[in-house]
């Protein structure tokens, strides 16, 4: 694997280096997990559990299931990781309305945390990680 490909821009100028599909910790490209996001956003339904109908797994952690009303699941197939938050019925903003949040896979931190629903990769609690269904 070249330095350009691993993510390891060495001796690459910025212009450069944003231009190259990169392949990090997932071991796909970033346009390969946009396709493939692509594919998984339009079908996210309101109810999540009938995610577990078309194959994810309910990965939820037990402290979340106690504590909350979030739930976690992952696609097998694609290897995409998504929570769903259940809205509170008089809460303003994305608090009060069911949404989703899809895992960037090749995410190195805040910045690029959460997938939008266009594929493309935004920060942690920005508008834009909140996907509704």
């Amino acid at each position: 694997m070249s330095k350009e490909s691993s993510g390891l821009f060495s001796g690459t100028s910025v212009s450069r280096a944003a231009n190259i599909d990169r392949i990090r910790g997932s071991g796909k490209t970033d346009n390969q997990i946009k396709r493939e996001a692509n594919m998984i956003i339009p079908s996210l339904p309101k109810n999540p559990n009938i995610l577990l109908k078309n194959g994810w797994k309910e990965t939820t952690p037990l402290k979340m299931k106690q504590n909350s009303d979030s739930q976690t699941f992952h696609d097998p197939k694609t290897g995409f990781d998504i929570r769903f938050d259940k809205g509170i019925p008089g809460a303003n903003g994305f608090k009060g309305k069911d949404h989703y949040h899809i895992e960037n896979p090749n995410s190195t931190g805040k910045e690029d945390r959460y997938l939008d629903k266009d594929g493309n990769p935004c920060a942690k609690g920005s508008k834009a990680s909140h996907i509704i269904p």
